[in-house]
Order: structure tokens, then C-alpha cells, then sequence
């Protein structure tokens, strides 16, 4: 039994979390920050970014999640790396600031100081309950998001995920009939990073207002398993605020329930 709960232990305060297709949607939440080191496994420099994100992981402060992906280990793990267009780069090591679900490219120096500093300088995501960090955009698609009738909120997201589907679809598509033409290559670049443009600005409002649709849908949920409240979502911030700890405690330390069975 002693065995037992040292194992659990170690697991809880492991620094640096090997993601993958298990626990990608438990650990990349919409309340908080994760740093990703996206590698594969015949990449020498990888190595020793590993090394150095060991040592980042070691001083970071508990505001962001330190976490890293093999991008070749099998088919699961290649299609998130896919999904967020790791191989376009064609070099690794990559790293990833995943704020609130979002990607942002890390463009610093591969140092421990700087990526620290990196670190401490990224605000906590924007959400449904941290309105002080969203933008005015953000702001707009989080009103947006609460206007759609709490009964057909999973409908819209089912909706606006096949959306988003289809655009990347298309674009694929697009860019595989544009590399097989026979134009100029400097003319093909152009007309696909124009074609990529229109992509991101097509799905862009989509993307946001799935974001906060997911965060609305997670608190209804929570707050109907933890609590009398009713199905919409309580205007009480407290009792909303309350349920992003839980979530987030439970994301950082997803071994914990197993503990406290133990």
C-alpha cells in the first residue's frame, strides 16, 4: 500500500508532462498556459532542448504548464502535430506557448534565462471568467457565444467544428492541386499564401467563438455535478471562478483524485 501512494506521489508533481492523445484535452485548457517542446526522436538538438527544458521546468513558477510531444511516436500524435502545423516548419525542435488552447510561436533564444523570462511575461488566457485579459474581439465573441440559447449550444458547436473542418479541407485540397500545376514556383508560393490567408481569416471568428462555446459548455457541466445551480450559466463569478480552480487543479495534478481514493 506504501508503494502505491509513493508511485501516485511522483506522478502528481511530475515537472514535465509527455502529452499525447490520452490527455491532450485535459491538459490543453482553456484557463491556463502550456509550453510545449515538440520534438522527434532522431533529432540530436532535441535532445538537448530536453535538457534545457528539464532545467526551465526546475525554475518556472506554477503559472504555466510545462509539457512535450514526440511528433512521429505513432499515428495519433502526428495528427495533432498535423492539426497544429508543426511539420510546415520542417525543423525541430519546436516550441509552442499553447495559451488557452490557442498555439503562439515561440521566435526567442533556446536559452533557459530567456525562456523563463518568456515564461513570466505571458498573460493568463482570456475566458469566460478572466474577462480582464481579453481583447475587444475576444470580448465581442464571449457576448456572442452567451447570446446562443443554452439548449442549442452544442448544436451551434457541432456546427461551427464541421465548419472549420471543411475550410481546412478545402485549403488542403487547394495546396495539393497547386503543387501539382505546373506555374511558376515564386507564382505558387504567392497564390498559397494567399490561400492560407483567406483560411485563417475564414475560420478565425469560428475558432474564437468555439473557444468560449467550450468554456461555457465546461462550466454548465461542472457547475451541474458540483453544485444545485441551473443549467445556464450563474451569473455568480465566485461560484464561476471556484469551478476554473477545480478545473485547472485537477489539469495540473491529474492524478490527484487517485490519491485521495488511496
Amino acid at each position: 500500500m506504501v508503494v502505491v501512494i509513493i508511485s501516485v506521489a511522483i506522478l502528481s508533481f511530475a515537472p514535465i508532462i509527455d502529452l499525447s492523445q490520452e490527455n491532450w484535452d485535459r491538459i490543453i485548457s482553456p484557463f491556463q498556459n502550456v509550453f510545449i517542446h515538440f520534438y522527434t526522436s532522431n533529432c540530436d538538438s532535441c535532445k538537448n532542448m530536453k535538457k534545457l527544458f528539464s532545467e526551465l521546468s526546475i525554475q518556472s513558477s506554477n503559472n504555466c504548464i510545462m509539457a512535450q510531444m514526440e511528433c512521429t511516436r505513432n499515428d495519433q500524435n502526428a495528427k495533432i502535430c498535423e492539426r497544429y502545423r508543426i511539420q510546415e516548419y520542417k525543423r525541430y525542435p519546436l516550441l509552442k506557448m499553447v495559451k488557452g488552447g490557442f498555439p503562439i510561436d515561440y521566435s526567442g533564444k533556446y536559452t533557459t534565462k530567456d525562456m523563463l523570462h518568456y515564461i513570466s511575461s505571458v498573460d493568463p488566457p482570456c475566458s469566460v471568467v478572466l474577462k480582464n485579459y481579453c481583447s475587444e474581439e475576444e470580448l465581442s465573441a464571449i457576448e456572442k457565444a452567451f447570446s446562443i440559447d443554452f439548449r442549442y449550444r452544442l448544436q451551434k458547436l457541432q456546427y461551427l467544428r464541421l465548419d472549420v473542418t471543411r475550410a481546412e479541407q478545402s485549403h488542403k485540397n487547394y495546396a495539393t492541386e497547386l503543387q501539382s500545376s505546373n506555374e511558376d514556383s515564386l507564382l505558387k508560393f504567392q497564390k498559397y499564401e494567399e490561400s492560407f490567408e483567406k483560411f485563417k481569416k475564414v475560420v478565425k471568428e469560428s475558432q474564437k467563438l468555439i473557444y468560449f462555446l467550450e468554456q461555457i459548455i465546461m462550466f454548465n457541466m461542472t457547475s451541474n455535478m458540483t453544485s444545485n445551480h441551473p443549467n445556464d450559466l450563474s451569473s455568480d463569478d465566485n461560484h464561476r471562478e471556484e469551478n476554473v480552480k477545480k478545473i485547472t487543479r485537477h489539469s495540473h495534478h491529474p492524478h490527484e483524485s487517485d490519491k485521495e481514493e488511496l
